[in-house]
């Protein structure tokens, strides 16, 4: 709501600039720096009302309108001789909006940052996931020991990790033939066995 009121504001005012308006007109004349100053605070006021209503440029959208907000009210304050509390206000606004904006942008690059770890847990099989996912990579039964390179006897960690790769009972399909997902990743804990040993 306060993005689409700020740049009603900043859309109104940045069309009376464009179109010089009198008013306008005497104003950046009075500032002494050209009316091309009015051209441009013209057309960066009516570009950052649009930015403001576009999700993805919201938030640079606020930190352009504070930054010439405080060029509107310096200007006011030291040049001109004009009330500041507009601009101020707008200030304030727009600073409030660019905060919210990089807050929130923060809290999705956090769980962007996370999905790394959740899919290194898939990988190396963490506890509460399927057994032959926690086989998968054979650091998870503690590096190379019995379940390594213990060939076909294996030990109590071989065995265990050949367990949960077969699946026991359930290594093959219904029909009593073997289950080739189960296969296949029998063969890869072999394969990485067989490169930590």
């Amino acid at each position: 709501m306060a993005q689409a009121v700020l740049a009603v504001q900043l859309g109104s005012a940045g069309i009376l600039k464009v179109t010089s308006d009198p008013a306008m007109v005497e104003m950046f004349t009075t500032i002494g720096a050209g009316q091309w100053l009015r051209y441009t605070v013209g057309v960066l006021e009516i570009a950052a009302a649009i930015g403001l209503l576009v999700p993805r440029l919201c938030g640079p959208a606020a930190l352009g309108v504070t930054a010439l907000m405080t060029g509107a009210a310096l200007t006011n304050i030291f040049v001109i001789a004009a009330p500041p509390w507009l601009p101020i206000g707008l200030l304030i606004v727009s600073a409030m909006i660019a905060w919210a904006r990089r807050t929130a942008g923060l809290q999705v690059d956090g769980v962007a940052q996370c999905r790394p770890a959740v899919a290194h847990a898939l990988a190396v099989g963490r506890p509460g996931l399927p057994e032959p996912l926690r086989t998968v990579d054979p650091a998870d039964h503690g590096g190379p020991g019995p379940g390594c390179g213990a060939g076909a006897g294996g030990g109590a960690g071989g065995r265990g990790g050949r367990d949960r790769v077969e699946g026991g009972p359930t290594a093959r399909s219904p029909g009593g033939s073997p289950n080739p997902a189960r296969q296949g990743m029998r063969k890869a804990a072999s394969t990485g066995c067989t490169r930590r040993s």
